[in-house]
């Protein structure tokens, strides 16, 4: 099948062929279905959207925070009561019990 000829783009949502067949630019493979984002929580449509505009805002405020602790610190404000985050931070605070000083070396 050629290209060139046939085929002209349609504003980011594929190609459309002369004789009406729309074309996605995202490859179907047979056998083979597309990756699901995880959803662990079980957040609803509206849930992921509140979400994104809290991820988005937070970049804005926060941009040298990786987006994975973003959303960690997203998903354990919305699903923790304010007790376990409590006794979440008294754990951080305390040293880890493997941890050691090391001694100061002299160069």
């Amino acid at each position: 099948m050629k290209v060139t000829n046939h085929l002209r783009k349609k504003k980011n949502k594929g190609l459309f062929l002369k004789n009406k067949i729309f074309v996605y630019n995202k490859m179907e493979v047979p056998g083979f279905s597309r990756k699901q984002h995880e959803n662990p929580f079980n957040y609803t449509d509206d849930q992921l959207q509140e979400k994104q505009l809290a991820l988005k805002t937070m970049k804005e405020l926060y941009p040298d925070v990786p987006d994975y602790y973003a959303e960690l610190v997203y998903d354990m404000c919305k699903n923790k009561t304010q007790e376990e985050i409590d006794e979440i931070k008294e754990k951080c605070e305390k040293p880890f019990k493997y941890s050691r000083v090391l001694p100061p070396h002299d160069d």
